[in-house]
Parts: C-alpha cells; structure tokens; sequence
C-alpha cells in the first residue's frame, strides 16, 4: 500500500538522480554562476538549523521534502481489483520434436546408408524443451492430448528437476520420460507448453490529496536559481510517479515562493510545492493461467430412448431408412 511516505521516498528519489545524474560519487549538476558543482544533500523532514547552518558555510545545497498539515479525501472509486503490469517470465518451454538417435544427421532427420542405397528414417520424438533461468513464482505447464499438467518452480530447482517433475504428473496420463530439460512424449499427438508468473492485484480502498513541499536551501542566490531549474522542469513534466507498491501517485504543480527572510544567515530559499493524489491499497498475489477448463453441457435430448447402429448419430428404422437423431452436447475443452 502507498503512504505519505512512499510519496515522499518516490519525490527524493527522482531528484536525486537528477542532481546525480552520472551517480553520487560524482559531481552534482548543481552549478553556481561560475560552473563549479555544489554538493547537495537530500532527505526527507525538515532541516536541523545548526546542520544547515554547516551545509551553508560549506557551500552545500539542502534540498528538504515535506508534506503539509492539510489533506482531502477524495476516494471516489469502487473496490474492484486491478491487475498491476505482470512480471516477465524468466524460464522457457517449447513444444517441438527430438532426434532420438545417435548419429550424425546430414539433413531433416536422414542419413546416407554406408553403401549408398538411399535414405532411412530416425526417430522423432514430440518433446518440450525448457531453458532460461530458475526463479520463483513461476509455474511450468503442459497440454498434452487435451490433458494439462501444471508444476510449480521451487527456489532449490534446475532445468533438470523441473523436467522431471513435470514428465512424472504427465506420465500418470501418457507415457513421459525426461533427459536432461528435455521431457520426451512419445505418443503425444496434440503438445503445448506454457509458463505463468504471479502477477500482483490491487484493490484501492482510499484515495488522498495532499501538497508536498520541497525546499531548496543554497547558500546563494544563484545556487538556488540554478537548483530550481535543474528540478522545476522535469517535476512538472512528471505527471505521475510510480509508487514502491505499483500504483500512480498524481503530480501536479501548485506553487513556487521564494523566500529571502534569511538572507542574513546566507541561506536562500526557494519552495516547488505539488499536490499529490495517491491511493491506499490492499494487494494479493494473481497467477495467470496456463491451462484453462470449460465444461459445456446441454443441447437437445431426443423425445425417445433409441439404441444407435453405430456411433455416427443415425438410426435404422424397420423399412430400411435412415434418420439424423441429435444427441446433448457433453464437451471439455482446454485453452
């Protein structure tokens, strides 16, 4: 769930890779008049006076995030769960056919007898075929003959254990064994193998707007002019930021004083306030689905109770002829 915090985190951390571009054990893209760098520091809260007073005399520039006292409530939505971007899979399997023979190939499967009288045939065997890398949540899944079977990566898995596991849940049905990453299905005639990752589904409950304040604290004038151009263009142009929980957090420019009050302690000031439109959420985990079932059941029931000639649907009467019956629709599908 997104907070205040959160918001702020997400605040600082966009202004820092702007003050840092290059990293921050190099120099800043904060310049004085000259061109020189300034170091700037960054945080969240408001400055301690005698550290501040310290950054000033060295030549820091203080750059504070910090919300303000007043916030509105503007939940205005349902709570319907929405599916944030899915991680992209970091393992592979691919249905096709393996050569299960031990010689050479010249091409597709043939080879030239020694005596050159022609061509015969190797075996090939339908086979999924998996790769890439082994992480968690992930879930391993085949179709095999209109059958799925669906594995479950664990942390302590390899290629191999995964093809193994996944060929012992095939073989209850089909008879499947495994070398290697490569699972071997000899009598399979329809194959395709697929991977899930586990997703993540958020329901927001609230929503919020509150201003957030960032203050540049430079020990020149021209240290802050140069600050506040360095990060005024790109907050404004930043409609949202993507908060640590995969939610959007609304940007939107209020107002920039500049305040010259303590000039005299050779701190100039200028404020960037944003409002800042968030939501409260609850999340849980969403797999996505690697085989799916339909169960179809219905159609028209004949008015009678008739023994079939044979499987085709048709009926011998006693003069010889032929009549179409149509039998209910009994069907399972996967996808």
């Amino acid at each position: 769930m997104a907070d205040i915090s959160d918001v702020e985190s997400s605040i600082l951390s966009l202004l820092a890779q702007l003050a840092y571009p290059l990293g921050t054990n190099n120099a800043s893209a904060v310049l004085d008049s000259g061109g020189n760098p300034h170091p700037v520091q960054l945080y969240r809260g408001w400055p301690v006076p005698d550290q501040l007073d310290k950054d000033m005399a060295s030549g820091t520039v203080d750059v504070s995030v910090f919300p303000s006292r007043v916030e509105q409530n503007v939940t205005r939505y349902g709570l319907d769960y929405d599916i944030l971007p899915l991680p992209a899979p970091t393992l592979t399997v691919v249905a096709g056919l393996t050569n299960t023979g031990n010689i050479l190939l010249e091409s597709g499967g043939r080879f030239i007898a020694e005596d050159g009288s022609g061509f015969i045939d190797l075996e090939n065997v339908p086979s999924l075929t998996l790769s890439g890398t082994v992480s968690v949540p992930q879930n391993i899944a085949a179709i095999v003959n209109g059958f799925g079977y669906s594995y479950a990566v664990q942390e302590t898995d390899t290629l191999t254990s995964i093809a193994t596991a996944l060929a012992a849940l095939i073989n209850a049905n089909t008879p499947a064994t495994s070398s290697g990453p490569v699972i071997l299905i000899p009598t399979a005639h329809s194959l395709v193998g697929r991977v899930g990752v586990v997703g993540t589904a958020i329901q927001e409950v609230s929503r919020q707007k509150r201003n957030v304040v960032i203050s540049l604290w430079c020990p020149s004038p021209d240290l802050r002019d140069n600050a506040a151009r360095l990060f005024d263009p790109v907050l404004k142009s930043t409609n949202f930021l993507t908060m640590p929980d995969g939610t959007k957090c609304r940007l939107i420019y209020v107002s920039s004083p500049v305040i010259d009050t303590i000039q005299k302690e050779a701190c100039y000031r200028r404020d960037l306030i944003y409002s800042c439109e968030y939501g409260t959420t609850n999340s849980i985990e969403a797999p996505t689905v690697t085989i799916g079932e339909i169960n179809i059941s219905g159609g028209l029931v004949p008015m009678g109770v008739v023994e079939l000639e044979d499987g085709s649907g048709h009926v011998l009467l006693e003069d010889g002829s032929e009549i179409e019956v149509e039998l209910p629709l009994i069907e399972t599908l996967y996808s």
